[in-house]
């Protein structure tokens, strides 16, 4: 019995690991393993996508979207099996591979597509489930101590595996367009994908310790701050000799958990101000406040 309910915690762990990673709202009562019915644990969340309109709304954003909601259903049995693999029995997954399946099916055109789609979302459950495996252990711990868990109470709980040395602040800059920063601000930051004059393909977002402007090969009016514990960008530096400044390399997912962003500065010409309404409605709400720009952002569909 008691093997049992661990397994569920690390079950309803692993979901809601996910859904704070990906940020999506945990709504109440909470994430809980207090048995309901046939159902040994149980997570609400806010879907802010219905599943019903991705056949309709096939746009890039309300896609990202869907992807985020399959990793989420997926995460708990790949968080189960690796607490226990032996604990895991194919019906306690059901219901998520369900939901997972009912979203792939309306973004993809066939089985085959489906199946490879299904893989790809389940390796990216598997690194989110690895990557944050002590923020789930500690989730599991106070889930198996207090039964059940609201938004914060997660929040708390995977702050609490976070180690000092993590917490040491670093400052860096991005330069993006107005309509890339626009989406970051409110939906986070997503992977670019490409050579960079190299004979590889490389993935990440690219960030510097101090600001670039586009004779550092760095274009876009909007000027980003992000900050970020500094040890998880370490790793990450594209070194080359003679250059002013560090450049890295940094997985959105890095930055979109762990750090802070914040507009540093808007600097569009005065021709793009006269020519470009997105350009001049940022530049204005950035210029008269923060409140100014987050009333902007909010409003934008």
């Amino acid at each position: 019995m008691k093997r049992g309910r661990e397994a569920t915690a690390y079950h309803e762990a692993g979901h809601a690991v996910a859904c704070v990673v990906n940020d999506i709202r945990i709504t109440r009562p909470g994430v809980t393993i207090a048995p309901e019915g046939d159902r040994l644990g149980i997570l609400r969340h806010q879907a802010y996508l219905r599943p019903e309109t991705l056949s309709i709304e096939r746009t890039p954003r309300s896609v990202w979207r869907a992807e985020r909601l399959v990793v989420v259903a997926l995460a708990g049995p790949v968080s189960q099996r690796a607490f226990r693999p032996h604990s895991y029995r194919a019906h306690q997954g059901a219901a998520d591979h369900e939901c997972a399946l009912e979203i792939l099916w309306r973004l993809a055109g066939s089985e085959r597509e489906v199946r490879l789609y299904h893989q790809l979302l389940q390796e990216r459950a598997r690194n989110l489930v690895s990557a944050r495996w002590a923020m789930i252990t500690a989730v599991a711990e106070c889930l198996l101590e207090r039964a059940t868990l609201d938004h914060s109470g997660v929040q708390r709980a995977m702050n609490s595996a976070i180690s000092p040395q993590l917490r040491a602040q670093g400052t860096y800059y991005h330069r993006t367009s107005v309509a890339a920063a626009k989406c970051i601000l409110r939906e986070g930051f997503r992977d670019g994908c490409g050579t960079y004059l190299t004979d590889q393909l490389l993935s990440g977002v690219w960030i510097s310790d101090r600001p670039l402007d586009a004779s550092e090969g760095a274009t876009g009016e909007v000027l980003l701050k992000i900050e970020v514990p500094a040890d998880l960008v370490r790793d990450y530096e594209w070194r080359e000799d003679g250059k002013p400044y560090r450049e890295f390399m940094v997985p959105a997912d890095t930055l979109n958990w762990h750090g802070r962003v914040q507009v540093d500065s808007v600097e569009p010409s005065g021709k793009v101000l006269e020519r470009d309404p997105e350009v001049r409605e940022f530049y204005e709400a950035f210029a008269a406040g923060g409140e100014a720009l987050k009333r902007m952002l909010a409003g934008c569909s």
